[in-house]
């Protein structure tokens, strides 16, 4: 609440949302601007053509029987809702392929039988479960329970959401269209769950789906896909935060749910944070904290001031609420530690509005206990610029450093070095690393002499489980986008070496915590993860120092040509590990 009229204060009760995180913030349909997908239909067409035995394939399994006819009357052509259901389950190279939408399958169905249709389809799905053998065999539809995890593979994918956002930008008589076949199929509270992710801006439907979900015991993922959608603050009561899961925090939706909700998202920010945090998260969730106009926010920032991201934020959120950071420290000073109330202290002192006109507001009590602290460091009045000596009015670092242009040599290319240089017994070690399965417990020698044939994820396993002198062209591998289980990417290293070196190096390249497996690696693309985690990963310097001191005049003769280049990211991380090596006494090298 905002205690006074002051123009000099401050309006306390203004949600002060980050402008950087407005592009976060998901749109909905009546709110922002959801995109409408482009389709290619031929290009659709020919893709489910080439996956047509597969799926036929899937269908033949006696475990599939129940669903056998009415997919296989829906490929014949025929509008079968539980048959479009049923194939858009089995249209996939392997149990495992994730994303588990095919956009290509949707977008067919859109184009025979309509965009209603293929919603409908899409939400009859959700309640089906995907499921397989270990090996990614074969696949078996069951029907969901709201206990099951895998429903992710779906809901959680960028595909589910462009389907989603696509739904929320239609003409309002194409919405209607949609929402008029998606009614019919709110029969139970499964359904009623998967038609709200599908069309989550019906707000009666959803205010159901929140108000029943306790009594199904929800898992705390199904919980979690519910808490995306939300918009007010009885459905998120109605979910009870408490249950949702303390996952890695993210960024981009910490900003959409508390843009969404505002304030009443403090319960699920104050949850995420009893989970392990790294900085970037613990940043995140201290900048949404920091926004919030309760006292509430301002309390979980003072409870951890002892962390110095914690304080930057404090900071932030006292200038904006200064009359809450009076209060609030008013009532924390009796009784600190010495430590805590040097922190409270600096808090005070952070913005001259807070022992300015926030606290000539305060009542006496909050005045007595600020003065505690306050009362023997009396600030002398500003003095102006004029009186002041020019080196402070106008210090060397506030102009700008005369400097010419950065050198820049063309034509300079890296030597094609690409190899791995193992520590003794470095190899076995990756190459006995554990895994799920066992390497041993099947004959390898008919799947691997299909290894250009298959599918990316049998192609992981083929590397990392089956004898290397088994597979015919380890160099060919040419592996899809998206994350390898690092256990499966040390176990590929240690079988094939430098033939796998730099797609290792590549994938390893998309996710930051596969970097360190990239150790034994000398090639272009390990040196440039290696200058780049030096540069701007602060989690991931032990890696970066390690791997420079380890191939230093290979490291050298790899990012040169990057360090005189036009300036550019890589350059920056040229150089920075340039200065490294020579600085840690390798500088003949460089």
């Amino acid at each position: 609440m905002t205690d006074s009229e002051n123009p000099a204060l401050p309006d306390e009760d203004r949600f002060d949302f980050p402008a950087s995180w407005n592009r976060f913030v998901k749109p909905r349909r009546g709110n922002g601007k959801p995109k409408r997908r482009k389709t290619d239909l031929d290009a659709s067409r020919a893709h489910l053509a080439g996956l047509d035995t597969v799926v036929r394939g899937f269908l033949d399994r006696k475990d599939n029987a129940d669903h056998r006819d009415a997919a296989l009357a829906f490929l014949a052509g025929k509008p079968d809702l539980p048959g479009a259901a049923a194939v858009f389950g089995f249209t996939r190279r392997s149990a495992h392929s994730i994303p588990m939408l095919d956009l290509h399958r949707f977008d067919a169905t859109a184009a025979d039988h309509g965009l209603p249709f293929a919603a409908a389809a899409l939400a009859e799905f959700l309640t089906l479960d995907v499921v397989t053998d270990s090996l990614g065999e074969y696949v078996a539809l069951l029907p969901h329970t709201f206990q099951d995890h895998r429903l992710g593979h779906v809901v959680g994918t960028n595909e589910f959401a462009a389907v989603r956002s696509h739904i929320a930008a239609l003409p309002d008589a194409e919405y209607a269209a949609v929402i008029a076949a998606l009614a019919p199929l709110r029969t139970d509270p499964l359904r009623r769950f998967a038609v709200s992710l599908v069309a989550p801006d019906e707000p009666a439907w959803l205010d159901e789906v929140c108000a029943e979900h306790r009594a199904q015991k929800p898992s705390q993922y199904a919980t979690h896909f519910l808490v995306q959608i939300v918009t007010t603050p009885a459905q998120l009561d109605d979910l009870d935060p408490s249950l949702v899961y303390p996952r890695w925090v993210d960024t981009a939706e910490v900003a959409d749910l508390i843009g969404r909700l505002g304030a009443a998202a403090l319960p699920v920010l104050e949850l995420q944070l009893t989970g392990y945090l790294d900085a970037n998260e613990r940043k995140t969730l201290f900048r949404a904290l920091a926004a919030i106009p309760t006292d509430a926010a301002l309390d979980l920032l003072l409870d951890r001031i002892d962390d110095p991201t914690a304080m930057g934020y404090a900071m932030e959120a006292a200038a904006r609420f200064p009359q809450r950071a009076l209060r609030a420290a008013a009532a924390r000073l009796p009784g600190a530690e010495p430590e805590i109330r040097k922190r409270l202290t600096a808090l005070l002192y952070s913005d001259p509005v807070i022992l300015g006109p926030a606290l000539a507001a305060q009542n006496d009590a909050v005045r007595t206990a600020i003065d505690t602290v306050t009362a023997d460091a009396a600030r002398l009045p500003a003095a102006p610029a004029d009186a002041l000596p020019a080196l402070l009015t106008a210090p060397p670092w506030s102009r700008a450093a005369e400097t010419g242009p950065p050198v820049v040599l063309k034509g300079l290319t890296p030597p094609p070095v690409n190899r791995v240089d193992w520590a003794p017994g470095e190899r076995e070690q990756y190459a006995d690393t554990t895994y799920g399965m066992r390497a041993d417990d099947r004959d390898w020698s008919e799947e691997a002499a299909k290894f250009a044939e298959t599918d990316a994820y049998r192609q992981q396993r083929i590397l990392a489980l089956a004898p290397a002198d088994l597979v015919p062209d380890a160099a060919a591998w040419d592996p899809a986008p998206g994350y390898v289980d690092d256990r499966l990417l040390r176990r590929i290293l240690g079988n094939h070496g430098a033939a796998v070196a730099v797609q290792v190096a590549r994938i390893a390249g998309s996710d930051a915590s596969l970097r360190d497996l990239l150790l034994p690696v000398v090639n272009l693309t390990a040196a440039r993860l290696a200058a780049d985690a030096l540069l701007r990963l602060k989690t991931m310097r032990p890696f970066a120092f390690a791997w420079l001191d380890r191939h230093g005049p290979d490291a050298a003769l790899l990012l040169v040509p990057d360090a005189l280049a036009k300036p550019k990211k890589p350059r920056a991380a040229a150089e920075a590990a340039l200065r490294y090596l020579a600085a840690s006494g390798r500088a003949e090298a460089v």
